[in-house]
């Protein structure tokens, strides 16, 4: 048994399967030092069954796997939904481009993430979902009051990066409110999907992210995703001041354009802003205008209220230098073009979106959001929203809004905040 999961979830996997004493020897993850699509299980358990890795035959079930095994110099055969599937190089195919692009990350000096089967995530228990309670079950990773729910595997550690799987719902929120009552059906796989497209387009680019993978049915809204500590769990640990794998408390936003509902807008006409402070010639950008070029602020993840930030505050709350700030920069650049492109290529605007990150034990940045979704980007069709923003405007239109503006400042506690008014669909059509 070659295991990308650690003793702690293997040993019960097989007791619970009635399979525990029946291999020779079990290789699991705190035995290698790097995770598929490397060959390092799969040799060391060929070496400890003294047979030559080309008289071996693996069993895997994932396109990953099967790169893994050809790369130890195996044969192969996998099983999917009860019949042998096939192994040659177009079932690899998938596998072998993840491969390339964990390779592109070591070459930038990133160790990645290692990988895993699926043993212990087909029962993943659901969390409650009352609506109202922060979605997280653990705290390495939460985002405020997210519409999704993390399911941590594995802890991180101050040496060790965690394995947790994302689970996109289908819930939404606006106003800062959390989430609200209605759903959208569908959502949640159409974001997921997106989002596994978006990780392996920017992968491409040679953006770092912390994607795993999609993890195949009946879970077709779950990622597979590392796991930081937050600066909160990071600070409590044991030991010297955190310096690394830790999520940053920062959130990136580039704009391309400005549509009317931009608070770039309402920022320069409460003169909280000037068009000096975010890059802009002196007059003020037109309602709509593409800009010449992107626009990059920073804004604060762990408050209420995400509260916007110089450049220097950015820098100084996250704890980086100087050349790993203009990383940060440059690499939001490229997420921001690659997602804009493509979004060209398909007839939409990308007006603006955001961008999360972690910081590796090696002190490399990686991406840690789920890029170019309705969630986190502005999209529209001809001048037409396409996410929660048609839903922001009926609440405004019907005098249902949330009024968390003061609600936050007032410091009045979410349990005592009014119950959002159910979206009518046939008003938001």
């Amino acid at each position: 048994m070659a295991s990308g999961a650690t003793r702690q979830l293997v040993g019960p996997g097989l007791n619970t399967l009635g399979l525990a004493g029946e291999f020779d020897t079990v290789v699991a993850r705190e035995e290698v030092t790097r995770g598929k699509p490397d060959p390092e299980l799969y040799l060391i358990a060929a070496r400890r069954l003294g047979v030559e890795p080309e008289r071996c035959l693996a069993v895997d079930d994932a396109p990953d796997g099967i790169a893994t095994t050809r790369a130890a110099g195996m044969h192969v055969i996998t099983v999917l939904a009860g019949h042998l599937a096939p192994t040659g190089p177009e079932a690899a195919a998938s596998g072998s481009a993840r491969g390339q692009a964990l390779r592109r990350r070591r070459q930038r000096g990133h160790s990645p993430a290692r990988q895993r089967g699926t043993q212990g995530l087909g029962g993943l228990p659901a969390p409650p979902d009352d609506g109202t309670r922060p979605s997280h079950e653990r705290k390495e990773m939460p985002v405020l009051h997210s519409t999704n729910n993390l399911h941590v595997i594995e802890p991180p550690t101050p040496s060790r990066e965690g394995i947790g799987v994302f689970e996109y719902t289908d819930h939404y929120t606006v106003f800062h409110y959390g989430r609200m009552p209605d759903q959208i059906p569908g959502k949640d796989e159409a974001i997921c999907r997106m989002a596994h497209f978006n990780f392996l387009l920017l992968e491409d680019a040679g953006v770092a992210t912390r994607f795993r993978r999609l993890l195949p049915p009946p879970h077709p809204n779950r990622i597979d995703f590392t796991l930081a500590r937050t600066l909160e769990s990071a600070a409590a640990a044991p030991g010297p001041a955190p310096s690394g794998n830790r999520l940053l408390p920062l959130q990136v936003l580039f704009r391309d354009q400005l549509p009317a509902i931009s608070s770039v807008h309402r920022r320069l006409a409460a003169g909280d802003l000037t068009p000096a402070d975010i890059g802009l010639d002196d007059a003020p950008p037109a309602v709509g205008e593409k800009l010449k070029r992107p626009l990059i602020e920073y804004a604060s993840t762990r408050e209420d209220v995400n509260r916007f930030l110089t450049p220097a505050q950015a820098q100084a709350l996250c704890g980086l230098g100087h050349e790993q700030v203009k990383v940060l920069r440059d690499t939001t650049l490229t997420v921001n073009r690659v997602l804009t492109r493509h979004a060209e290529k398909v007839g939409l605007s990308h007006c603006d979106g955001k961008a999360d990150y972690l910081l590796t034990g090696d002190q490399q940045l990686v991406l840690a959001d789920s890029p170019g979704t309705p969630d986190g980007s502005r999209l529209m069709l001809n001048g037409v929203h396409l996410g929660k923003q048609v839903l922001r405007d009926w609440y405004v239109e019907s005098g249902n809004t949330i009024p968390t503006g003061k609600l936050i400042p007032d410091g009045v506690p979410r349990s005592r905040w009014p119950r959002p008014t159910p979206c009518r669909p046939s008003s938001c059509r």
